[in-house]
């Protein structure tokens, strides 16, 4: 029986002995970062040998600076696409070419080039926002992790409105899984308690990472976008957007 060997490290051993041997040889000068982000439990740590019966590879996000990307995107595209194997340590393989602006513009709908006002904050998918700043960077030369670090929390204010909107959304229900209880409805007490849960949103990039999470404690509270339990878009609401974000997306 083979031993499992967590994604992100196989990941980072796709990068360094393949990816990263192609960049140099066919573009030595082009500066470049290198990481695994994006959905799945490998990219929270949380993977297992289970997860791998589903969706489940080494791969690497290629980032370009926004002139790298104008002069030589395509030619780096198809260098990946022609030699990347198409299996590695037995599994088969992926690799994508951004920048980071388009990148984070893609899963965020939001230009990081510009301010990040506050009422920005309360548009931004809680899921996409972990995808972003979980993960692994592997190479860094055009800004990636400065930007994660713009992401990585909530300003003060925004935290404590995000706070008290989860807690508003769930208050008219909380008293009624001990009323119910009470009157002896055990059941409607759990499903009450389990809706009530389910409500409160937040949800982590994959359900498998999540309840690991859950099993592992997830430490104190923080102003960490994932601490607050609840924002108007992430639970699925609407979450409409600002006019002075609109404007900054042509």
């Amino acid at each position: 029986m083979s031993t499992f060997v967590p994604g992100a490290e196989l990941s980072r051993r796709l990068y360094a002995e393949v990816v990263r041997p192609l960049l140099s040889t066919w573009f030595p000068d082009l500066p470049h970062s290198a990481a695994l982000l994006g959905r799945g439990s490998e990219v929270l740590g949380f993977d297992d040998a289970m997860s791998t019966d589903h969706d489940w590879k080494p791969r690497a996000l290629v980032f370009l600076a926004e002139e790298g990307e104008a002069r030589h995107g395509a030619a780096v595209r198809e260098v990946l696409q022609q030699n990347l194997p198409a299996t590695f340590a037995g599994h088969p393989t992926a690799c994508e070419v951004h920048t980071v602006r388009s990148y984070i513009r893609q899963e965020l709908e939001l230009d990081i080039t510009l301010e990040i006002e506050p009422p920005d904050w309360p548009t931004l998918p809680e899921s996409g926002l972990r995808m972003l700043t979980s993960g692994v960077v592997f190479h860094d030369e055009v800004g990636l992790q400065a930007a994660r670090d713009r992401l990585s929390s909530y300003p003060h204010d925004v935290w404590l409105y995000l706070l008290i909107a989860g807690w508003w959304r769930v208050h008219p229900e909380m008293n009624l899984v001990g009323r119910a209880g009470s009157a002896g409805d055990e059941r409607g007490s759990s499903l009450i308690g389990l809706v009530w849960s389910g409500t409160s949103c937040g949800w982590p990039s994959s359900w498998n990472g999540g309840t690991a999470r859950t099993r592992r404690g997830s430490g104190r509270p923080s102003r960490a976008w994932g601490a607050a339990r609840s924002s108007p878009r992430s639970c699925g609401t609407s979450g409409a957007r600002s006019p002075g974000r609109t404007a900054k997306l042509p």
